[in-house]
């Protein structure tokens, strides 16, 4: 059987590290690749308003009217992304209605 002997686990002083200022020019460097500086990114995308909607038997499992996604989305990736990612009630005006 395993035994723990000699596992005394030493106290470390929290005071130590309070109000501890780190080295702010410390860090990784990210250049930008995929962005052109003073465009938003958003706008260098066509976007369009569809309808999300997942078929059930009898009546819609899912069905939201009117929400923006960018244009090369797939219609599924549309009905995936409104029913389980949009927060809000449904018919509420809370309801997220663009990605």
């Amino acid at each position: 059987m395993a035994s723990a002997e000699g596992t005394e686990s030493a106290a470390v002083a929290t005071e130590e590290y309070v109000n501890t200022v780190a080295d702010r020019t410390a860090g990784a460097a990210v250049k930008r690749y995929f962005t052109i500086p003073g465009r938003d990114p958003f706008e260098e995308l066509e976007w369009e308003l569809r309808d999300a909607f997942i078929a059930g038997k009898d009546k819609p499992t899912f069905e939201q009217q009117g929400v923006e996604f960018p244009r090369f989305w797939s219609q599924t990736a549309t009905n995936i992304v409104a029913q389980k990612y949009f927060r809000g009630r449904m018919s509420s005006p809370e309801r997220e209605r663009s990605v």
